[in-house]
């Protein structure tokens, strides 16, 4: 612990160490910058830094003096522990990141025989307040692998981003399977495009007025208008700016007023990635869950948007088939629990 204090660069003179390894080696001078436990005339040990004592007149100054203590402490990685006080309202505050407070939930949960998470706090409270205590009890019932199997909680990704097919700017009936999944639109954009006289006058002109032409305003495979929102508007001029007018309009329309008409209820925010090497629950539709079967993850196929959508699982009879992720619920590991709290 003292290894991560640095001392001042003026103390620093105050702790020099002569080194010498052989009578014929030239005598070696080392100064330590950092508190070094164990030397006796070191002028730190005066004072024991390793305890602290103080008070204060009310629960509330000490409550105080308390959290500006641990936050100073933290941050040099030096978390304080083993208070002692003649207040029983300031014992029985315990801080929710300690390990003493997790391993309490832990044990009243077993003994209580995997109890949800409002009695397990009810029965807490009985004896301690202790901060967060809400959600220290939820995440040590979502820990319990006994209650895990019970009830697992399955993988749930973002939906996959829709084909390139679907966002991409195009005249109707171009692709006409995206348009209406139905072969027949094929044979009727045939039937439109049959020419039924000349568009113009002009010998030069080839074009030929067809059923296209007053659905769509013109052929039906002729290509989508450039881009022109980001072209200024003193720079378009007649056609190009209504355009560029349509186009800006459905951008609005697209980003802005459509996502408005549906809520999301699920896909609010990212989780985890299953990764490979990760034990995880099979759902079976046909066994209850405690007789679900456990298999690993081997390989895992990620999406164009890096989010895993299918694995290939081992199971207990050493097969391996590719499933999707929603089938799996994993099984929470210590790496999870130590996540958890950094997000706290």
């Amino acid at each position: 612990m003292y290894r991560q204090i640095l001392v001042h660069n003026d103390d620093c003179q105050l702790q020099k160490i002569v080194y010498l390894s052989k009578p014929t080696d030239e005598l070696q001078e080392f100064i330590l910058k950092t508190v070094t436990y164990g030397t006796k005339t070191a002028p730190y040990l005066a004072t024991r830094t390793d305890d602290l004592l103080t008070g204060a007149d009310t629960d509330e100054q000490c409550h105080e003096m308390f959290q500006k203590l641990t936050s100073v402490l933290n941050s040099a990685q030096l978390p304080l522990r083993k208070w002692c006080s003649n207040s029983s309202t300031l014992l029985s505050i315990l801080p929710s990141t300690n390990q003493v407070t997790r391993l309490l939930f832990k044990y009243e949960h077993v003994r209580l025989l995997h109890v949800g998470p409002l009695a397990l706090l009810a029965h807490i409270n009985n004896q301690y307040w202790v901060i967060r205590g809400r959600c220290i009890a939820r995440s040590t019932v979502s820990r319990c692998i006994q209650c895990f199997r019970t009830s697992p909680r399955f993988v749930s990704p973002f939906m996959a981003p829709l084909p390139r097919e679907r966002v991409t700017i195009a005249r109707p009936f171009a692709r006409t399977g995206v348009d209406y999944l139905c072969p027949v639109m094929v044979r009727k954009a045939v039937l439109n495009s049959r020419p039924l006289t000349p568009l113009s006058s002009d010998p030069s002109d080839f074009n030929a007025l067809t059923a296209g032409h007053f659905l769509i305003g013109g052929p039906l495979q002729l290509p989508p208008e450039p881009d022109s929102t980001g072209i200024p508007q003193n720079r378009l001029r007649q056609f190009k700016l209504l355009q560029a007018q349509a186009q800006n309009f459905w951008k609005r329309w697209s980003s802005e007023y459509l996502p408005q008409c549906q809520q999301r209820g699920k896909w609010t925010k990212l989780t985890r990635n299953i990764e490979v090497r990760d034990l995880a629950v099979l759902k079976n539709d046909n066994s209850p869950p405690l007789q679900w079967d456990l298999v690993r993850v081997t390989k895992v196929h990620p999406g164009p948007d890096g989010i895993v959508r299918a694995v290939t699982v081992r199971n207990s009879a050493e097969s391996e088939f590719k499933l999707p992720a929603t089938k799996l619920a994993v099984l929470p590991t210590k790496n999870d629990e130590v996540r958890e709290r950094q997000n706290a």
